[in-house]
């Protein structure tokens, strides 16, 4: 299994000149003894090649400690390559016998062994995404990876198999289809990505497009960095797209007539109700709301809030995500502390196992704001999100410091280094202040009856 693996780099590493190939394999056929050593020797062998033979285009001096004069002086190169000394000598194969050239294709291995696949395009885009699932949240990690199945089909269906087919014409054509692409491709069926363009479907936005590009440019990122023989500066020629101006649209807080549409429809739901009033008044986000337990509202020095943390299962976007929010007066006089739920979650939705996402409260809260025409111009974009710009706008116009908001909102402090990494206070008293000087006056009708939310 260990020649086998020899072997296979070297084809790999050196396959595309011949006579550099056919001199590699000669000089490992010398020995016979390969399968009784350990793997890090055998490691050790293949750097060591990588060392001599940094420039195969040109056949360079090698070194090799156990000479063979004939192999050297008939080719006139000098050749006294030192290898492993537990390796044991066999006889002098007879110089009629050395291999001039090895013609592309013919395998060394043996017919019942595997031939190894380490560098097949499958199976590095398997270890990217092995990489990535560790660092990434699982919505994150799902972006990617539909952002990769694409980049691997397409170069399936272009016979592009190993990472050293990888050339720069092939990533221009994957950019020129990509900015091709369908809206919701997913959901549409077809053979082959040039046939899903062929439909003549609207495309992805371009937003969406250096998204895709940006994540293809990682793997090969990675590739590079995990070894792999590529050109250099492949993903400039993403450059271009990411040049394009963004056509992502702005999102943008809510005014005060939204706002009071929203809160005066009559929802029957208790998270319908709750959730977008939470959001409003702490700037908290959908799914930290969403998660929030019983146990997460609490007394803090005289004052009840929401602890946002990791416990039980729970996640927040990032470390600055976890912190601690004063509850306003409004949720407090409304009775936010007498919700009951069936679970130990204050609200009962469905959570995506996949994404950690709530889907079904996402999409009832779109239909609300279609339904009451709550929508924003061109370039622009109103959801739940909105609700975030809308405190965070509310709190600058009443002049609260930039580092209360940012402790609010669960932001990296920005300034210098030492508000950074040597702040370490709650900013209880503060975030009460800053969160008693949100005043929506809302008008919200009959949204709170009883019956519903008891």
């Amino acid at each position: 299994m260990k020649l086998t693996y020899l072997l296979d780099e070297v084809w790999r590493k050196y396959g595309h000149d011949e006579k550099v190939y056919g001199r590699i394999v000669y000089l490992i056929s010398k020995y016979e003894s390969i399968e009784d050593l350990s793997w890090n020797i055998v490691e050790q062998w293949l750097m060591d090649i990588d060392d001599e033979w940094r420039n195969v285009e040109e056949l360079l001096k090698v070194k090799l400690g156990n000479a063979d004069p004939q192999f050297g002086n008939d080719r006139g190169i000098y050749i006294s390559v030192p290898y492993p000394h537990q390796l044991p000598k066999i006889p002098k194969i007879p110089n009629s016998k050395i291999p001039q050239e090895i013609p592309r294709g013919i395998s060394f291995l043996d017919s019942d062994s595997p031939i190894p696949n380490s560098n097949t395009i499958p199976q590095i885009t398997q270890d990217f995404l092995d990489f990535k699932e560790k660092n990434l949240k699982p919505g994150s990690f799902l972006k990617v990876k539909s952002r990769i199945d694409l980049f691997q089909r397409y170069s399936t269906e272009q016979n592009i198999n190993t990472i050293q087919d990888i050339s720069p014409q092939f990533l221009r054509d994957f950019r020129d289809i990509v900015q091709k692409l369908p809206k919701n491709r997913h959901n549409l069926e077809a053979e082959t990505i040039q046939q899903l363009i062929e439909q003549n479907h609207p495309t992805i936005s371009n937003h969406t497009a250096v998204e895709i590009l940006g994540t293809v440019s990682m793997f090969i990122d990675f590739c590079c960095s995990e070894g792999y023989s590529l050109q250099p500066n492949l993903t400039k020629i993403f450059d271009l797209t990411k040049k394009i101006k963004s056509e992502r649209s702005v999102r943008i807080p809510f005014s005060k007539d939204q706002l009071n549409r929203i809160f005066s429809t009559n929802e029957t739901r208790l998270s319908d109700i709750w959730v977008p009033l939470i959001a409003l008044y702490t700037g908290m986000r959908q799914s930290e709301i969403l998660q929030l337990t019983k146990s997460d509202v609490q007394q803090m020095n005289g004052h009840w809030v929401f602890n946002i943390n990791e416990e039980n299962g729970k996640s927040v976007k990032t470390q600055s995500g976890k912190r601690i929010i004063p509850i306003h007066h409004f949720l407090l006089n409304r009775g936010i502390l007498n919700l009951t739920s069936t679970s130990d979650r204050l609200f009962n939705e469905k959570q995506n196992i996949h994404t950690k996402g709530f889907d079904e409260f996402s999409k009832r809260f779109a239909k609300r704001l279609k339904t009451l025409n709550i929508t924003a111009n061109e370039n622009q974009r109103l959801d739940f999100h909105s609700f975030r710009h809308t405190v965070r706008t509310a709190l600058v116009e009443q002049n609260v410091p930039e580092i209360v908001i940012d402790s609010i909102m669960g932001h990296s402090p920005k300034g210098s280094t030492g508000l950074q990494v040597y702040t370490h206070s709650n900013l209880i008293q503060q975030k009460v202040n800053a969160i008693g000087k949100l005043d929506f006056s809302l008008n919200i009708g009959n949204i709170f009856r009883e019956s519903t939310w008891l």
